[in-house]
C-alpha cells in the first residue's frame, strides 16, 4: 500500500504485525488468491509448450520466441541493487520472458503481470489500471527492470477479463516511478528522523498488521466492539 507511509515507517522500524481480518475481507482475499493461483497456473501450462506461437500473442507467432513464465516473481534486497537501496520485500504476481529460438536463447523480452480481482461493478466501470495499482506495478518494474506489464483485470462475477493490449499493457513510466521513489524516501527520512508520517486513513485500514498500533478512527468503533463482546461473552 503506496498511498500509507506509515506502514513502511512501522516496517522499517520493527513494529510488531498483528493480523486481524475482518471475515467479509478474509473471504475476499480467499477468493483472490483462488484466482491468482488459477491464473498462475494456466500461464504456467502455456508456457509448458514446446513452442510459444501455440499460446503468446501475435509478436511471439511472427517471431518465433519461446516463451517462459515466473509466478511470484521476488522483489529482495538480497535479489536487486535498489530493493537492497531502499530495503523493499515484495513479489510481482508474475513475469513472461520470452526467449530467441529456446529455452537457453537470448532474452528478447521481459513483461511483468499483476493480477487483480475486481466486483462486477468496478470491472465494467475501468477504462485503464487504476492509479493506485500503476504505483504498485511501477515498483516491481523499477526493482525487476520490466518495460511492460500486463494487468489481468478478472470479473469475478462473470470471469471475464482484460486483454493483453493498451491500455492493460503498460510501458513503464518515469513520471509514476517518479512520484513512488518520492514517498518511498519521505519513509525512510521519517525513520531517520524518528518521525511518525501522518496518519492516511482507507478502507486498509481495516487488514493492515498495523492498524491495533495505528489506532485508525475508521476501525475504533469495530475494535471497541470486538472487545466488549470478548468481555461480555455474548
Amino acid at each position: 500500500e503506496l498511498k500509507c507511509l506509515r506502514k513502511g515507517f512501522y516496517s522499517l522500524t520493527g513494529i510488531e504485525q498483528k493480523t486481524n481480518v475482518p471475515r467479509i475481507w478474509r473471504k475476499r482475499f480467499e477468493t483472490g488468491h483462488a484466482i491468482h493461483g488459477m491464473a498462475q497456473k494456466q500461464f504456467h501450462y502455456m508456457a509448458r509448450r514446446e513452442r510459444a506461437m501455440e499460446v503468446a500473442n501475435s509478436f511471439a507467432a511472427e517471431h518465433g520466441l519461446y516463451l517462459e513464465f515466473e509466478d511470484e516473481a521476488r522483489v529482495s534486497p538480497e535479489l536487486q541493487q535498489l530493493a537492497a537501496h531502499y530495503k523493499i520485500q515484495s513479489s510481482c504476481d508474475g513475469v513472461f520472458t520470452f526467449r530467441e529460438g529456446g529455452p537457453q536463447g537470448a532474452i528478447i523480452l521481459r513483461v511483468g503481470l499483476e493480477i487483480k480481482t475486481e466486483s462486477p461493478k468496478s470491472f465494467e466501470a475501468l477504462k485503464g489500471p487504476k492509479d493506485d495499482h500503476l504505483e504498485q506495478v511501477h515498483l516491481y518494474m523499477a526493482c525487476l527492470d520490466l518495460p511492460l506489464v500486463w494487468f489481468f483485470y478478472f470479473n469475478k462475477e462473470n470471469q471475464n477479463n482484460t486483454t493483453s493490449q493498451a491500455p492493460w499493457l503498460i510501458p513503464f513510466n518515469p513520471s509514476i516511478w517518479e512520484k513512488v521513489e518520492t514517498r518511498i524516501k519521505k519513509v525512510h527520512l521519517a525513520v531517520l528522523q524518528n518521525e511518525v508520517p501522518p496518519r492516511e486513513e482507507s478502507a486498509g485500514c481495516e487488514f493492515c498488521p498495523w492498524s491495533w498500533h495505528c489506532q485508525p478512527k475508521c476501525i475504533q468503533p469495530r475494535t471497541r466492539q470486538i472487545q466488549s463482546v470478548r468481555r461480555t461473552g455474548t
